[in-house]
């Protein structure tokens, strides 16, 4: 395992217990060799005095397996644009980055602008309603309709979510309409 941090010293505990600790180097990195356990591991990081500056933790994905659509806001302006996260999960939305699916994207209510991963290669483009997922993930781009609402639906042919917005004027929002 390494890790990453400015500090003194790091230690890395694995399900709670110590795994190591260890003096930082210049580069910002340290190793520790320790088994693989499901669970949670923790890199801890502290100055010079012995006193925690900083912790970071990576859970273990539980079995299940669930596609999620997550909005980045809840509410967007008519014809205003939204950012829907679209990603597999476990039950309690641990990432799943080797989960890997075609996903087919539909919108009501709005207009999908841009579908895609951050995979370097990307044979089906931005502009159409599938796309592979990169390392678990992928986001899609809507523009508001008019209406009160849009909904986006995903779908891999066997996990399937929604994201629904409200569509309303927020206080200040400039909304162009067009020459």
């Amino acid at each position: 395992m390494e890790v990453y941090a400015r500090c003194a010293e790091a230690e890395l505990l694995l399900n709670g217990v110590s795994a190591g600790r260890k003096r930082m180097k210049n580069d910002c990195v340290t190793r520790f060799r320790c088994a693989y356990e499901d669970g949670t591991i923790t890199a801890v990081a502290y100055d010079e005095a012995g006193r925690e500056i900083g912790r970071s933790s990576l859970r273990t994905a539980e079995p299940a397996t669930v596609l999620r659509a997550t909005p980045e806001n809840d509410t967007a302006a008519p014809g205003g644009l939204s950012f829907i996260r679209l990603r597999y999960t476990d039950e309690n939305g641990v990432v799943k980055p080797l989960e890997r699916g075609v996903l087919r994207v539909t919108v009501d209510g709005g207009e999908l602008l841009g579908l895609g991963s951050a995979c370097p290669y990307n044979e089906r483009g931005y502009l159409g309603t599938e796309t592979d997922t990169y390392f678990g993930e992928a986001l899609a781009v809507v523009r508001a309709g008019s209406g009160d609402r849009f909904t986006l639906t995903v779908t891999d042919g066997q996990y399937t979510d929604n994201a629904t917005v409200a569509i309303r004027e927020k206080p200040g929002t400039f909304v162009h309409k067009g020459d």
